[in-house]
């Protein structure tokens, strides 16, 4: 049986986009009829003694899932509360709903993704705090202890790069490049709403310019942000995300940037571009197992 993935993506969409308005829910939020319906674990904690303070998770298992046969992986920060919007009702993601979608009409992978949140509840400056951190505390989290105990064990995934794939919004996608900047090797492909690329410059991690000189990580990255996304005096998202856009092609990386003129909450605007973002992404990509 094999356990791998391969993947052999085209140049389609690549490069930076013009995502007009209106935003909001796309049509892959809902399910369609004779979709199967995937599984999500009820909202858990998780202790860690890294940090000394509790996380919550749930895990999306899909209906084509099989034990022993090894799936695609994708980690999600502001998981349950933005990407699930069980704190947040505004973050209308509709994941699980889209992951759902996708899979069936075959455009990505059987993909069984972990969404993890800060707190159990809603804790906004221990959030940012945390997701503004630029050492690699939060990916020794990560890889130590919240893989480890939640994932390895239970599910048969890819132990591949290439079949794992980071996303976040805002200040969670900020720590999602940071975890794959610490662990380089670990994900092959970045997500990143809103990203707040502006913070981590802030605090010391100005990725327009470590990127070029670091090692080639391999990646293929999905960016999204408006002219309506924030401002203040750490920057401009918008410009931000475009110059790294520009950074991660003259690395020579697949890139996508979707550029329109939403703001930065709710972010509909990438909530609207998510169900393309992620067939971009896994485009070309087969698992062996499937």
């Amino acid at each position: 049986m094999g356990s791998g993935i391969t993947c052999t993506p085209s140049a389609d969409g690549n490069g930076t986009h013009n995502q007009p308005a209106p935003y909001g829910a796309p049509p892959e939020a809902t399910v369609k009829a004779g979709v199967p319906m995937g599984t999500l674990t009820p909202l858990t904690a998780f202790q860690s003694t890294i940090y000394n303070h509790t996380f919550g998770y749930r895990v999306y298992v899909p209906a084509q899932y099989k034990q022993g046969q090894r799936a695609a992986f994708m980690l999600v920060e502001d998981g349950p509360s933005h990407y699930l919007g069980g704190q947040n009702t505004e973050a209308k993601f509709f994941t699980d709903k889209v992951l759902d979608n996708l899979i069936a009409e075959g455009t990505i992978p059987v993909t069984i993704a972990l969404f993890v949140d800060p707190c159990m509840q809603k804790c906004e400056p221990e959030r940012v705090a945390m997701y503004d951190d630029v050492t690699d505390k939060y990916a020794r989290f990560v890889t130590e202890e919240l893989l480890p105990g939640v994932i390895k064990d239970k599910y048969s995934i890819v132990q591949d790069p290439e079949a794992w794939l980071a996303v976040g919004f805002s200040a969670g996608a900020e720590q999602s490049f940071t975890v794959m900047w610490h662990r380089q090797g670990l994900f092959r492909k970045f997500i990143g709403h809103n990203t707040s690329f502006p913070a981590a410059k802030a605090n010391a991690a100005d990725y327009a310019k470590l990127v070029p000189t670091g090692p080639d990580m391999k990646l293929r990255v999905t960016l999204t942000s408006g002219t309506n996304d924030l401002s203040d005096e750490r920057g401009k998202w918008i410009e931000s995300n475009a110059e790294m856009a520009k950074v991660f092609t003259d690395k020579g990386y697949a890139v996508r940037f979707m550029s329109g003129t939403g703001g930065h909450f709710p972010p509909d605007q990438s909530s609207m571009d998510f169900p393309n973002g992620l067939r971009w992404m896994w485009q070309g990509c087969k698992l062996s197992d499937y």
